[in-house]
This record gives structure tokens, C-alpha cells and sequence, in this order.
């Protein structure tokens, strides 16, 4: 049987435990599904716990607030893109780190069990809209390819 964690939607600001407190349990995978605060911090947060727990597999999907929030307006999946490229061109980035941006990677887990991971952002397929669609949220937001800064008119 295949152990999976999931982190997700911490929101971590400055005042948090220190990164060397945080325990995980005994896990073949940890899935980190965004949202864990600002783009650099979640780094570091990963980076941590990567290199604290080097048998263990990480998957790192990202967020709203790594993609848009926190990082200032984006154009499209100018984040994504910038997280890629680092993951490629740092030698130090940590090999258990499986940074998955709209694609499909079989992983391979210690007790050699093979798993298809999917990392996708979004929301569910929208069917059906009562709204105008056009004044909705997501679509000012997230759809028109060009985010803003939340913090600003």
C-alpha cells in the first residue's frame, strides 16, 4: 500500500513554527497542493523538507497564491514557467521535488509501485453559469490570461 500526505493551503506568513520543527509522517508521497504563502517562502519550505526527508517523494502543485497572489500580477503561467526553468537550471533544486504543471509523470515509489500524477490548476469544468459569466471572479481573474495585483484598483 502506497502512504500519501497531503499539504495544502497553509498560508504561511512569518511568524510560524521554525521550517526544522515540522514533522511529517512516515510517507512514501507527500503532495503539496499550493496555497502554502508567498512563492519564495514556499520554496524554502519545500526545499526544507525535501532535504530533511530525502527518501520521500514530493509533488508540488501550485496554487493561487504562488501562481497569482502573493507574486504581483502575472501574465499567464509566467510563475509556472519561471519554476520550471529553476528546477532545471538549479543544481542544488532537490531531486524528490516533482514540480508537475498541467502534466502527466509516472513516479515510481520505494516499494517500486508505479503512480500516473496529474497536477492540474483550476477549478471544476464549468457546465452551466446563472451569472453573467463575464462578471464572475474567476473569469476577470483567472481566465482573461492576464491577472492583477489583488491589492491594487
Amino acid at each position: 500500500m502506497t502512504k500519501i500526505h497531503i499539504i495544502s493551503d497553509l498560508f504561511l506568513g512569518f511568524n510560524e513554527k521554525a521550517f526544522d520543527e515540522i514533522e511529517i509522517p512516515d510517507v512514501d508521497i507527500v503532495v503539496v497542493n499550493g496555497n502554502i504563502g508567498h512563492p519564495k517562502r514556499s520554496m524554502l519550505y519545500l526545499e526544507m523538507l525535501c532535504n530533511k526527508y530525502s527518501d520521500t517523494i514530493f509533488i508540488y502543485n501550485l496554487g493561487y497564491t504562488e501562481r497569482y497572489r502573493l507574486g504581483g500580477g502575472k501574465l499567464g503561467n509566467e510563475a509556472e514557467i519561471a519554476e520550471k526553468n529553476r528546477s532545471l537550471l538549479n543544481s542544488n533544486y532537490p531531486k524528490n521535488l516533482n514540480l508537475l504543471i498541467d502534466e502527466s509523470k509516472v513516479i515510481t515509489t520505494k516499494d517500486n509501485r508505479q503512480i500516473d500524477i496529474m497536477c492540474v490548476f483550476g477549478f471544476p469544468r464549468i457546465v452551466q453559469v446563472v451569472d453573467p459569466w463575464e462578471s464572475s471572479w474567476y473569469h476577470k481573474n483567472i481566465c482573461m490570461g492576464i491577472t492583477r495585483n489583488i491589492h491594487s484598483n
